[in-house]
């Protein structure tokens, strides 16, 4: 390591040896929690909590397992400690009779995955306190001695876990804590709607429909969960976003928001309709890794003008936590989010990494959209600014989509740095900056292990090495763009290159494509240990959750493994798991693998008919039959066309298209359409045709 660098300016670092350094924090530098990067030789590293506090800060001594050998520390302190596996760490403080003392057990908060539980026994040794998962699942608590003299706090994870990675912030104090974290949040947490410019407090009581407080349209009010009431008249006719923000502000609560449309009947006699009864929201399709759902509702309703609606809230868990509800005017938005991926991410892994380059070499960022308010345009991820000697393909994310791949790749003469790597998101007239994301703590299997992300202070970042490039690389082997169709298996030939520094696999490796919109699931292929060669295949189906789209995308060949590496014949072989990809390919997927030719205008008299002659040309080894329909405008009243069945060993027919004596005369928009089913899928294709009728 050279040197650290912080996301607040104040705070400043001096080399002092090996791996420590000394810190200085500015008297500007405000007490709580900032980030602190490494960076050397290697690039930098993942961003890590480091916080300022208002207390004495000590270490953690060492031999502290056992009651009998608790350390000592002062009082008021924070202390800063590791919890060890199947162990119990114990602090001796001298406290005063009925004299309150503070507990703050940081570790969640600090981006440690310890679920502390925190006891506290007299000068007798009878256990007076505990605490555990009071700020979602840190441990913040306060008790009054009953006696004079030592007490010991003990602190161990709930399960018994522990290790490096265990680390904790143990502040002890006379008066209320002087710092407290914030609580951590879900990721969408970190993207809740501006405070509105009508922002009131709840006034209670409002826990019946009668007592219902009215709200401002567009206006927000904030209060307490419990069972609240709320009505609103919309002026005009207006789509209105309503939601509550509550378990993104970091409450464990789970909010549900019923929506009524209040009338009268013929006597007059008040009628509530049930609207929507709105739960929670769930993260986009593609974007699972990302955890960007939370338990906040948030729906649409098209308001009708004069028409008042009320609004019941409440919280399954009773939890008693505060709350945002908004009424407010759709404002169609997105954020784009970023991953560094690991080369030992796998399908279950989530890993803290920051994206690093040798020469010649490649790495990817997992990117996922998070769209607000209904927005569904296309969304194009760009590189603003990019170290010298590194490209990077643009990534476009289609409507409908969240989930997409970035892959960075440095020339054979790409010189050596580290710092910001500045991306955004393009959408029409929005521009929007990509933020990184990044696990709280490495997850090894993130289907059963507990999974905390947050935003990046500063980031993404990219380090560039000087040092030989990749072992292994693959390149398409393939035409420029390859062309097929939903419901095909896109096949792209590739080749594998193996560099001297490449001594064998241990175990098996693995190659797929990567990057291609909608597909959820990594689909591998696995070649011979000294496949010179392979074809990578994505069945293009609905299955396994993937929702494939037509259009031209940019994707990937990549390829996983655990590498046998020797980078030079000074240095003994090493096992680094490593992966790569291709320079970008590009792949053309059609809707069917049906192509139409028809005349662009079918003209036919009043009271006649015409046959139109269709031509269907099969393609990518579709060889079945289809059906043709012509789709009429709505409206058009007196023409008919029925649909015709083409056998698989046709490839002309005939579609007879007749009007009535009464059809309107004039040009009218029609849509020739040829459905086929193709591995279980119902793909059609489409083609703009104009019926003319004359008089």
């Amino acid at each position: 390591m050279r040197e650290l660098r912080f996301s607040h300016p104040g705070l400043s670092a001096s080399h002092v040896e090996g791996g420590r350094f000394k810190v200085a924090a500015a008297a500007a530098v405000p007490p709580g929690r900032h980030e602190v990067r490494a960076a050397g030789r290697y690039g930098v590293s993942t961003g890590a909590v480091f916080v300022v506090g208002s207390l004495p800060e000590v270490m953690e001594p060492s031999g502290n397992h056992a009651r009998e050998s608790a350390a000592a520390v002062p009082f008021p302190v924070t202390v800063n400690g590791v919890a060890d596996a199947d162990a119990s760490d114990y602090f001796r403080v001298t406290a005063v009779r009925g004299r309150p003392v503070h507990l703050d057990c940081a570790a969640q908060r600090i981006d440690s995955p310890l679920n502390a539980v925190i006891s506290v026994r007299d000068p007798s040794g009878v256990e007076i306190h505990r605490a555990s998962r009071t700020l979602d699942r840190d441990p913040v608590s306060v008790f009054v001695p009953s006696a004079d003299g030592e007490h010991t706090i003990e602190v161990h994870d709930a399960t018994w876990r522990g290790g490096p990675a265990f680390a904790y912030r143990l502040t002890l104090a006379t008066e209320p804590l002087p710092l407290v974290l914030p609580t951590p949040v879900p990721l969408a947490g970190a993207f809740l709607p501006a405070v509105l410019p009508v922002a009131v407090a709840e006034s209670e009581p409002n826990d019946t429909a009668a007592g219902a407080r009215t709200l401002a349209v567009p206006g927000e009010v904030s209060g307490t969960l419990d069972r609240d009431w709320f009505s609103f008249t919309s002026e005009t006719a207006r789509p209105l976003v309503v939601e509550v923000a509550s378990h993104r502000l970091g409450v464990p609560s789970d909010p549900v928001l019923v929506v009524h449309k209040v009338t009268r009947d013929a006597s007059g006699a008040e009628v509530m309709a049930l609207v929507a009864a709105l739960d929670d929201t769930p993260g986009p399709p593609g974007g699972e890794r990302f955890r960007l759902g939370s338990r906040d509702p948030v729906g649409r309703l098209n308001a009708e003008a004069g028409v008042t609606y009320r609004l019941f809230l409440s919280d399954r868990f009773n939890t008693g936590g505060r709350y945002r509800l908004l009424v407010r005017d759709p404002q169609p938005d997105f954020h784009v989010l970023a991953m560094p991926e690991s080369p030992a991410t796998d399908a279950k892994a989530l890993m803290r990494w920051t994206s690093v380059l040798r020469r010649q070499s490649t790495t990817a960022l997992s990117v996922a959209v998070l769209r607000l308010d209904g927005h569904d345009e296309a969304v194009t991820v760009k590189a603003d600014q990019l170290p010298a000697g590194v490209s990077m393909a643009e990534c476009q994310i289609p409507p409908g989509q969240s989930a997409g791949l970035v892959v960075l790749r440095a020339a054979a003469d790409a010189p050596a740095c580290s710092g910001p790597l500045a991306l955004s998101g393009h959408a029409g007239a929005l521009v929007r900056p990509v933020r990184e994301v990044a696990p709280r703590w490495t997850v090894a299997d993130a289907g059963t292990e507990r999974v905390d992300l947050r935003v990046v202070e500063f980031g993404p970042m990219l380090g560039v090495i000087e040092d030989g490039g990749a072992p292994l690389e693959v390149e398409a082997a393939a035409p420029a763009v390859i062309e097929t169709s939903l419901g095909a298996t896109l096949q792209v030939p590739v080749k594998f290159l193996r560099a001297s520094s490449h001594k064998g696999f241990k175990g098996e490796w693995e190659a797929g494509l990567s990057g291609l919109p909608g597909q959820r699931l990594w689909q591998p292929a696995k070649p011979a240990a000294d496949a010179a060669e392979a074809t990578l295949a994505v069945a293009l189906v609905k299955k396994d959750g993937n929702q494939f789209v037509p259009g031209t995308w940019t994707v990937y060949a990549a390829t996983r493994g655990t590498v046998q590496w020797q980078p030079d014949e000074k240095t003994p072989v090493r096992d680094v798991r490593d992966a790569t990809y291709s320079a970008p390919i590009q792949v053309r997927i059609e809707p069917s693998p049906v192509a139409l030719t028809a005349p662009e205008t079918a003209v036919l008299v009043r009271g006649g008919m015409v046959s139109v002659a269709v031509r269907l040309d099969r393609r990518f080894g579709f060889a079945e039959g289809a059906e043709l329909t012509l789709r009429l405008p709505d409206g058009l009243q007196g023409v008919t066309a029925p649909s015709v069945a083409v056998a698989k060993e046709a490839a002309d027919a005939a579609l007879a298209v007749a009007a009535a004596a009464d059809a309107p005369s004039g040009r009218h928009a029609a849509v020739l359409e040829a459905k086929c089913q193709w591995n279980g899928e119902e793909l059609i294709s489409r083609r703009d045709i104009l019926i003319e009728i004359t008089p």
